[in-house]
């Protein structure tokens, strides 16, 4: 019971940033046979919910309230995107509206990866790894800048249509995105030691 209890928040954890990471692979993989993606994007969002649920075995934060909110507005909104994809019908037919769109989605996607990201600086120095955190922060610093940076450049290539740049812009985003999953398992990495530190522990 006493090893339950002390492995129960690490493997939550564990379990939450390795479903983030694949939840953030699925979002950025778009592989299409035909007219049908085999990996929608909504698919991603619902494996972000997924880990963002697992975490809440830890702490039901009011972060973590805000991150789970946000990606839920996402997956709905990729969810009405694929319905209109598969009917050959646009979601928008105005530049305008398209480029409005993309500026909000962007920053909903900023506002809940801010949020998990400082969930998991609040955590990780719950659990005294400081150092990790300290990392964190550096992290998330360096995500909003690229992020507003690279949603920018996507917002005018959408107005000043010019294919290099379309490829540069989108191509940045991928990366970015790349980067942020891998940043994830990198976290999770810190809950792995849990193993040792139960088999390390006495039970009187």
């Amino acid at each position: 019971m006493i090893q339950n209890s002390i492995a129960e928040p690490w493997e939550s954890m564990y379990k939450g940033y390795r479903r983030l990471f694949w939840g953030i692979i699925v979002t950025i993989l778009h592989i299409n046979l035909g007219p049908i993606q085999i990996l929608p994007s909504f698919i991603g969002y619902i494996i972000i919910s997924s880990g963002l649920e697992s975490f809440k075995n830890v702490s039901d934060s009011p972060k973590l309230k805000r991150a789970f909110i946000v990606n839920i507005i996402i997956l709905i909104y990729s969810m009405i995107e694929l319905i209109f994809d598969l009917s050959g019908k646009s979601i928008v037919s105005l530049q305008r509206v398209n480029v409005i769109i993309i500026g909000v989605f962007a920053c909903l996607m900023l506002i809940m990866i801010y949020e998990i990201f400082s969930y998991s600086s609040d955590i990780l120095r719950s659990f005294n790894k400081n150092y990790m955190a300290i990392k964190v922060d550096r992290k998330l610093k360096v995500f909003v800048v690229l992020h507003t940076i690279i949603s920018f450049s996507v917002i005018v290539v959408n107005i000043y249509t010019d294919e290099m740049f379309v490829l540069i812009a989108f191509l940045s985003k991928f990366l970015l995105f790349l980067w942020l999953a891998f940043t994830f398992s990198s976290i999770k990495k810190e809950y792995e030691t849990i193993n040792d530190f139960i088999e390390n522990t006495e039970i009187p």
